[in-house]
């Protein structure tokens, strides 16, 4: 088979970087042949190596309709942040409690002779946001372990530069849902196994991440295309996008038949390199809220909100907010931007199989979402049932004919007369 993983090097200037020529030459894939170009007398893009429109291979498991849905599950999380932080902080701004850095916590255990029963009702709601928020950040690292895997793999040798983009545009969103779980989750840390190792795979998502999109060269310089034109530089494998001698061959090509596909500068940085940025402060400063969370429930909360209090909140809450949102929302549409130019192109052909949801792996997806949502409504109506169960378990039921216990005691009262109050003497007279 071959070294398809080997896929990094620190010989090239600039640190890290992917050895596509090697590996892919281990692969039998000849990158030079891959990467040229044709086009016609009208300056048309007629083929890419060996595909000409409408035989390029489709990727439904990543830029497939099922998929692209699947990452609705990031504005699930970005809904309950409004509706149970935002308010929280708008209607308990005088109120002391620590809670206001992470909101979401552990299934309460509710009694039913509580006077405080909406308190309680509230709690069990913020439980079911709880197993929301974090079932959500672990079906995105998982997303992000499978597209990092394919492109360590064989993938990194034919995948476009679109749907290498689309993978970098979801893995965005992905990181925005892992970070919103360690900032709204009030006991995160309270299992400590699971913590570590949900912080493992973090990192390790984030380091795969900075690793597979910071290299000099910029992987989507097209993107997404404009509609008047039906080629792109986004159509080329992004190996050839990545490596620096098969990029300028290719833009000698395009320049020799004046056709114009977007390659701009390789210099340039994609979007998603300023979001990864913003989203790691973002990732840092969630993990250390967590100390501060710490010291305040070991001390004690103030009793009102100082000033400076006040600022720290909504300024923390402000950047947990805001990045994750915005970059998720901005490549969420951008990936779909793209899926309908590519459709409109006719590159992939008809028909599209990214364009049908009918499909084993985007069912799959699918599937994820609605497991989360299930879970979610399992935690929010278990702690009724046993509620229930608990009032049943307390309360003495009466069994076919069997007498109250106030008179079965007055009968026996009657029966014995006078013998029931006869007083024997104490056995403390004896020694005993």
């Amino acid at each position: 088979m071959g070294n398809s993983f080997g896929f990094l090097s620190t010989q090239s200037p600039g640190g890290f970087q992917f050895t596509v020529l090697n590996s892919c030459k281990d692969e039998a894939i000849d990158l030079q042949q891959t990467c040229s170009l044709v086009f016609s007398s009208n300056h048309e893009l007629v083929s890419i190596g060996n595909v000409t429109r409408g035989t390029m291979r489709p990727e439904p498991g990543i830029a497939g309709i099922g998929i692209w849905f699947a990452m609705i599950l990031f504005f699930g999380v970005v809904l309950i942040a409004l509706v149970f932080v935002v308010v929280e902080i708008l209607l308990r701004s005088t109120v002391p409690t620590p809670g206001l850095i992470a909101y979401f916590k552990d299934s309460p255990v509710n009694n039913s002779d509580d006077p405080e029963s909406k308190k309680r009702k509230r709690d069990t709601f913020r439980a079911a946001g709880r197993t929301f928020v974090l079932g959500a950040s672990d079906t995105q690292t998982i997303f992000v372990g499978a597209f990092l895997l394919s492109f360590a793999g064989q993938s990194k040798c034919r995948l476009t530069s679109y749907h290498f983009t689309v993978a970098v545009n979801q893995m965005m969103v992905a990181l925005s849902v892992i970070t919103f779980s360690v900032s709204l989750v009030r006991t995160y840390w309270r299992n400590p196994l699971a913590a570590a190792f949900r912080l493992l795979l973090s990192l390790g998502a984030y380091i795969g991440v900075g690793l597979t999109i910071f290299r000099k060269a910029n992987y989507a310089p097209d993107w997404p295309p404009p509609e008047n034109r039906k080629d792109s530089a986004i159509l080329l494998p992004v190996a050839c996008l990545l490596e620096s001698n098969l990029r300028v061959r290719a833009q000698e090509q395009a320049k020799q038949s004046t056709a114009d596909l977007g390659f701009g500068s390789s210099s340039a940085w994609p979007a998603e390199r300023f979001f990864f940025i913003a989203l790691v402060i973002a990732f840092v400063l969630a993990h250390a809220s967590t100390l501060v969370r710490f010291l305040e429930n070991r001390d004690y909360a103030p009793e009102k909100w100082t000033r400076f209090r006040a600022w720290f909140t909504v300024t923390y809450w402000g950047y947990m907010l805001i990045p994750p949102t915005f970059t998720s929302v901005w490549c969420w549409i951008r990936v779909y931007q793209a899926r309908g130019w590519v459709k409109n192109s006719g590159w992939i052909g008809s028909p599209n199989p990214e364009m049908i949801i009918w499909d084993s792996g985007q069912l799959i997806a699918m599937g994820v979402l609605i497991t989360v949502m299930m879970n979610m409504l399992t935690e929010a109506m278990k702690r009724e049932g046993k509620d229930t169960e608990r009032k049943k378990k307390g309360t003495f039921q009466k069994l076919p004919g069997e007498e109250p216990v106030g008179s079965y005691e007055a009968r026996l009262g009657t029966e014995l007369g006078p013998i029931s109050q006869t007083r024997f003497p104490s056995y403390e007279r004896y020694g005993a």
